[in-house]
């Protein structure tokens, strides 16, 4: 967002939002932020980071785990980015 402050107080309302409920993944799986992000020049961003346990690697179990956020994911709004990254833990 362009204000700063306005995007840290939306950024920490949509991590309560989202803490209150994700809580029901279990204790393996975590939810951490919001992090201001420090690639930003010009207007401010925030990180929420969703951590879902999985037993392996394998494309099968990572496409469950995405599955299991899947609803979590949904409460973002639409005009905020949602990027889901289970390439990076291979």
């Amino acid at each position: 967002g362009k204000n700063e402050k306005t995007s840290e107080q939306k950024a920490q309302e949509l991590f309560d939002t989202l803490s209150s409920q994700f809580a029901v993944l279990g204790s393996k799986s975590a939810i951490l932020g919001p992090y201001k992000s420090i690639f930003t020049k010009t207007n401010a961003k925030y990180n929420i980071i969703l951590k879902v346990a999985t037993s392996d690697y394998s494309l099968n179990t990572r496409q469950k785990a995405i599955k299991k956020i899947e609803n979590y994911l949904q409460i973002v709004p639409a005009n905020w980015q949602v990027i889901v990254e289970p390439d990076s833990i291979n």
